[in-house]
């Protein structure tokens, strides 16, 4: 009897974390990810993780583009093959304090009050920055968030696809 007891609480406590797992976002924005996305893996690397690029852009200046269509990521390799920028506009990814692509700027200057750095454009705030975060938000909403340091520049996800366009330009 104890032990059909042990059984039945134990397959409860399975069918939870199973659950919870299902459950839990698949998208976390942190100040080292987008999803599983983190910055300095090879472009080997993020195939081995998300499959093959939906398709690759390579630019004049040697920054290479691969856009993960069915993960809504885009990354950025440099010169030296290295991932220095990921960008999302899909609405499922959302930082710890629920702040992503769809959000509302009103959301994100509450969520992150006094430690956003504000990115002008023609007088008007196009981004805000958050560390190695930025927030794209050239209509008022967060359009794209992109992880990247410092040196990338912030125009990349002010002129991305925007929140649930679907494509990471």
């Amino acid at each position: 009897m104890r032990r059909v007891f042990l059984l039945g609480v134990l397959a409860i406590v399975l069918t939870g974390i199973a659950t919870a797992s299902a459950s839990a976002p698949g998208g976390r924005i942190t100040q080292t990810a987008i999803g599983k996305a983190k910055l300095g893996l090879t472009q080997k690397q993020y195939t081995r993780l998300f499959g093959r690029p939906s398709f690759t852009t390579r630019y004049s200046h040697g920054l290479v583009r691969l856009v993960f269509a069915n993960k809504e990521l885009a990354v950025y390799l440099s010169r030296a093959g290295r991932g220095i920028a990921v960008l999302t506009s899909a609405e499922e990814y959302r930082t710890a304090r629920h702040v992503g692509p769809c959000s509302t700027v009103s959301a994100l200057k509450r969520a992150y009050k006094g430690r956003l750095v504000k990115t002008r454009r023609a007088g008007h705030p196009v981004a805000y920055r958050v560390n190695h975060l930025v927030f794209a938000a050239p209509s008022g909403k967060v359009g794209a968030v992109m992880l990247a340091g410092r040196g990338f520049s912030v125009t990349v996800a002010v002129n991305a696809g925007q929140c649930g366009g679907g494509e990471e330009d």
